[in-house]
């Protein structure tokens, strides 16, 4: 009897040690530990710091682990011009400094830790025993360095330690505020990589990458594949999971369901290693950038009218008017068809002939060899032989691989060559050794397809034949060839187009397809117009007009629709300055109309702008042996509509010459 009661006794007090060293633990601890505390916040950190962080007033219970505390997440990316550190500060605003019976809050068991979720770095574990409202708790300092533009996540993780003795029963439900912040200081350990490599079609020739509108496209850059980092558009970092890379250097081919998503025209791009980056641009293309690329490539030749100096690219007789003149950038202004065909011919060889570059770069739309990099029969055999190398171009031609390359290669071919030939050697001969007709300069091809009955097969019978007159702020600007008829400015005499006759029936009934003759056809062709603020300010002057200051003036004021006329500075710059006397030009009415595509075809028709006699006539401008102000808005002259496309709209096919119109694509 007394050896059981022996065995009890040592029973009850090894049950009560075990009880006293966890009572602190399980004598309060909620029943449920506080799950669900997870907090994300997203800190930009673009300046060098980073955004505070605040947490307050939440119930803290004791816990067996620091996992089932208070978590606070925060993500960051860097973006200062450098390498850098992060340095953490947990500011505490407030905490129950009252006298408790042990502290409360301020006690050894309420623990911080802060940890690199990203690395694996912790920062350390501390706790709140001895501080007082208004300290600054640094986490770290100079701990370890954030890389330029890469995201990490850092956790702060609050909470009491129910492992350790004697919790004070009154820590439960008292109030603390804190702010988690930090600052990034840059250092110079590792610069940002410079623009040191490039993009290449594989055998050294630059190129500017173009997406036509479907499958994948594939850029490289000279910088070996070990060293990539990121790819970059718009100077966005892209997702791994938006393009594949490989060897090659470093190929980097962009998946279609991303392509598929950038908005039409040129997008920056960058593809970064360790010790530099390649820089450039992809173009999503469109109808816009598809005649914009034209005039960029082509060989440029600069031009003299009324003091302006203006750049030609007279080869695709393209010019940029420079906004009027009103910007220094020879290029920064809108892109225009000027001039006429010319009707001289002269016998070359296909490789000297104007149009030998545009074919090249409708074999490759990553690949564009100017006139003057093919200087030779035998210099364009080798580039283009370089050009169709399925092996070590079949990329830069927009093929998956060398196998995908070999296959549609000969389609491609046979397509460029009207079907002549389907092989690699046939198209040399085509395109470098025969002899053809070339005209010089080039013909002006700016003829479209547009307001067609069936755009799955436009043909002459099917569509109307319109004309572009160049491309405005990514859109292009077309105009009909021929008019619809001759109709009044307005029935009443009234000078002012936001509220004249012609205006309704050209915004009202034709584009809604009531008129009886000429109409907008169908919805497909209305979903292809966009409205746009057009230029219809008055030029005071008398005939003696230059296209500078017509379109100065035009632009000081506007109205917004869909439909209109063409501008005096459409006419103007349509004409060809290199074969027009420098002054009074647009007096002499045959100078202008032997060299201006305009008015080949149409001798009258109106223009959106009005002119003026004094401060109480104006009159409308019409086209009449010249341009002329000085007739009553209800006179009848021919109705040349004029509209601008969706920027979106792409060109489908055709080279834009008389007989081989420009096609839209259409979804």
């Amino acid at each position: 009897m007394k050896k059981k009661n022996i065995i009890l006794l040592i029973i009850a007090i090894v049950m009560f040690i075990l009880v006293g060293s966890t009572m602190a633990y399980f004598g309060w601890s909620s029943s449920a530990e506080n799950k669900d505390q997870l907090v994300d916040v997203t800190v930009a950190g673009g300046t060098g710091s980073c955004d505070k962080l605040s947490d307050n007033n939440k119930l803290l219970y004791p816990t067996s682990t620091r996992e089932k505390g208070r978590i606070l997440k925060v993500t960051t990316k860097q973006q200062m011009a450098t390498n850098a550190f992060v340095t953490w500060n947990l500011v505490v605003n407030s905490i129950n400094e009252t006298t408790l019976t042990t502290s409360g809050l301020k006690h050894k068991s309420f623990k911080y830790e802060l940890v690199n979720d990203t690395t694996g770095v912790s920062y350390g574990t501390g706790s709140f025993e001895n501080v007082t409202n208004g300290t600054t708790i640094t986490l770290s300092t100079d701990k370890e360095t954030l890389d330029y533009n890469k995201e990490y996540t850092f956790i702060l993780y609050l909470w009491i330690d129910g492992t350790i003795g004697n919790n004070p029963l009154d820590m439960t439900n008292q109030p603390y505020n804190f702010d988690l912040n930090c600052n990034i200081t840059g250092t110079s350990t590792k610069i940002v990589p410079t623009d040191a490599y490039e993009l290449t079609n594989g055998d050294g020739t630059t190129y500017t990458p173009t997406y036509t509108g479907s499958g994948t496209k594939a850029v490289r850059s000279t910088a070996p594949l070990s060293k990539f980092r990121e790819v970059r558009v718009d100077d966005t970092v892209v997702d791994s999971s938006n393009y594949t890379i490989t060897e090659g250097s470093t190929i980097v081919t962009f998946k279609e369901s991303y392509l598929e998503k950038l908005s039409p025209g040129y997008h920056t791009l960058k593809i970064i290693s360790e010790d530099g980056f390649t820089s450039g641009k992809i173009t999503i293309e469109t109808a816009a950038t598809y005649i914009t690329d034209l005039y960029n490539n082509a060989p440029k030749t600069t031009v003299i009218s009324n003091d302006i100096t203006y750049n030609t690219a007279p080869s695709v007789r393209l010019m940029n008017d420079r906004l009027g003149g009103t910007t220094s950038d020879l290029n920064g202004g809108n892109i225009r068809f000027y001039g006429i065909t010319s009707n001289s011919e002269q016998k070359a060889y296909a490789w000297n002939s104007y149009n030998t570059a545009m074919i090249f770069y409708q074999i490759s739309q990553n690949l564009f060899i100017s006139n003057q990099a093919i200087s030779s029969k035998e210099n364009c055999i080798t580039t283009l032989s370089q050009a169709t190398n399925c092996t070590s171009s079949y990329a830069s031609l927009g093929f998956s691989s060398v196998a995908e390359c070999e296959t549609g290669l000969p389609n491609i071919i046979s397509q460029i060559t009207n079907g002549e030939t389907t092989s690699v050697d046939g198209v040399k001969q085509y395109l470098c050794s025969r002899e053809v007709s070339s005209t010089e300069p080039g013909n002006v091809n700016n003829y479209i397809y547009f307001n067609c009955n069936n755009y799955s097969n436009p043909s002459s019978s099917t569509c109307e034949i319109w004309r572009i007159i160049g491309v405005f702020d990514g859109k292009l600007k077309i105009i009909r060839n021929s008019t619809i008829g001759e109709l009044a400015w307005d029935s009443n005499g009234i000078a002012a187009w936001s509220t004249s006759t012609l205006q309704k029936i050209l915004n009202e009934n034709y584009y809604n397809g009531n008129e009886l003759n000429f109409k907008i056809k169908n919805e497909t062709t209305r979903n292809m117009i966009t409205s746009v603020k057009w230029n219809i300010g008055t030029y005071y002057s008398s005939r003696n007009i230059f296209s500078n200051a017509a379109y100065s003036s035009e632009i000081t004021k506007t109205w917004s629709g869909k439909i209109a006329l063409p501008t005096v500075s459409d006419y103007l710059y349509s004409n060809d300055f290199l074969s027009s006397a420098p002054e009074d030009i647009y007096i002499d009415m045959s100078c202008q109309k032997n060299n201006n595509w305009l008015s080949q075809k149409v001798d009258n028709f109106w223009f959106l702008n009005i002119g003026s006699y004094s401060d109480s006539e104006t009159y409308p401008w019409n086209l009449s042996g010249y341009i002329y102000y000085a007739n009553n808005a209800n006179n009848t002259f021919g109705i040349l509509p004029t509209l601008y496309l969706k920027p979106e709209l792409k060109i489908n096919s055709g080279d834009g010459s008389e007989s081989n119109p420009y096609t839209l694509k259409v979804s």
